[in-house]
């Protein structure tokens, strides 16, 4: 499989964002942040999604355990030890000691069940997601049909938000939601998709005019996480701008190789940056006087930090622990090699 480098320029951007709205940032940039970032993920996973690699439902299965649910398990138990015997004890987070280990197989990032490692929530919901769409494709591939589809689930999701009296394991509430992104991913990375071939000089303008309708569309902070969208159209037109502007940002520039790197790590950057920003919070708080919290300094700081410890992770586990991330032998992209600047 060839990589598409404006894809990797835009996960690599995609997850910097997560990090940085993971930290204690001003909340009118966390809301921006929190407006599309999680909407891309899926949305991209959509855009790269082929069901013509699984002839059947069994094939398919085998696959999205090895890449998404050993990746889950295996992260979830080594940061839940981490949590327990450090960020528990020294006052980084608090719980019960059985609730975030009970989370790890209900797989919510609410209240306190996935207190270890809440980001880990998006790989059992892209796994939902996932069947559901591949299941869709067994019973039709007619795009109308599919977009119908997708417009019901948009509204289960959403009623689902404002109505559901509990959460659903594996975020299977939210995979209603998520599935649109997913799916119109999915539809939209035909050749048939025209904005993507524009001349520079119109994606530019375009840029402008999505991050303008973007940022009038936020109404408030959107979580995925916790099934929180504010009003239907509001999200949908903020989420969906927010996405196209940022891949046509990645379209126009040049490939950077070190943020490319981070686009084809996503998956370990993902899993471990949050039980990490808790310790460097700490550190800062006593030897930076000059930082303060809720700052875009703080942010910035704090995510710079996070990613310069993750680098040598990342090669570490490309190199030695490849089954982690759901491959049985080393990338043959290079992964885990050192990240150069162009």
């Amino acid at each position: 499989m060839n990589r598409i480098n404006w894809i990797d320029t835009a996960k690599g951007i995609g997850i910097l964002l997560v990090v940085l709205g993971h930290t204690s940032i001003p909340s009118n940039l966390e809301s921006w942040i929190y407006s599309f970032h999680m909407p891309l993920f899926f949305f991209l996973s959509g855009f790269l999604f082929k069901e013509s690699k699984y002839p059947t439902m069994i094939i398919f299965l085998k696959k999205k355990v090895q890449t998404l649910l050993i990746p889950y398990f295996a992260f979830s138990l080594l940061t839940y030890l981490f949590w327990a015997v450090i960020l528990n004890n020294i006052g980084a987070s608090s719980s019960k000691w059985y609730i975030p280990l009970i989370g790890i197989f209900y797989s919510n990032g609410t209240d306190q069940w996935m207190l270890h490692n809440t980001p880990l929530w998006f790989l059992t919901c892209l796994f939902v997601v996932e069947l559901l769409y591949y299941s869709l494709t067994k019973l039709t591939l007619n795009k109308t049909t599919i977009v119908v589809f997708l417009l019901t689930s948009s509204i289960i999701g959403y009623l689902d938000s404002l109505y559901a009296p509990i959460r659903l394991p594996w975020s299977i509430d939210v995979a209603f939601t998520a599935l649109v992104f997913f799916g119109f991913g999915k539809l939209l990375s035909s050749k048939e998709f025209k904005m993507f071939n524009l001349p520079s000089k119109y994606k530019a303008i375009l840029i402008v005019l999505l991050l303008t309708i973007n940022v009038i569309s936020i109404e408030q902070k959107i979580d995925m996480n916790y099934n929180t969208y504010g009003n239907y159209f509001n999200f949908y037109i903020a989420s969906f701008s927010g996405i196209f502007a940022l891949l046509l940002i990645s379209q126009l520039l040049p490939r950077i190789g070190f943020v490319s790197f981070l686009g084809i790590n996503t998956l370990i950057i993902l899993s471990l940056h949050k039980v990490l920003i808790p310790i460097i919070d700490k550190v800062f708080s006593v030897l930076m006087n000059g930082f303060t919290p809720g700052t875009l300094m703080w942010g910035v700081s704090v995510s710079v930090c996070t990613i310069l410890i993750l680098i040598p992770t990342i090669m570490i586990i490309n190199k030695y622990f490849p089954y982690l991330i759901g491959r049985t032998s080393h990338s043959k992209y290079n992964s885990s090699k050192k990240p150069k600047s162009a």
